[in-house]
């Protein structure tokens, strides 16, 4: 999201303190209200609940096959430090 994400944490820092919970919590805002948009243009393109629960799950569980791969990017990664 570029400089989204640091001015929305800069606030959140303003107003709970400098922590990494704090980021966190940003970050999750952000993927729930991701989570709500796909929701809501599922629904709206289908006018199904089901179709746009089904959008909502898809979009919140990752593929595997991305997760290994980053996962054992950043284990190499973190070797090579």
């Amino acid at each position: 999201m570029g400089s989204l994400d640091a001015f929305l944490i800069a606030g959140a820092f303003a107003l709970m303190g400098e922590s990494v919970l704090v980021v966190r919590v940003v970050q999750v805002a952000l993927f729930l209200a991701a989570l709500l948009t796909g929701y809501a243009v599922a629904l709206r393109f289908t006018g199904s609940q089901r179709v746009a629960s089904l959008t909502a799950l898809l979009f919140a569980l990752p593929p595997v096959l991305l997760t290994l791969y980053t996962t054992r990017h950043w284990a190499a990664m973190a070797r090579r430090c």
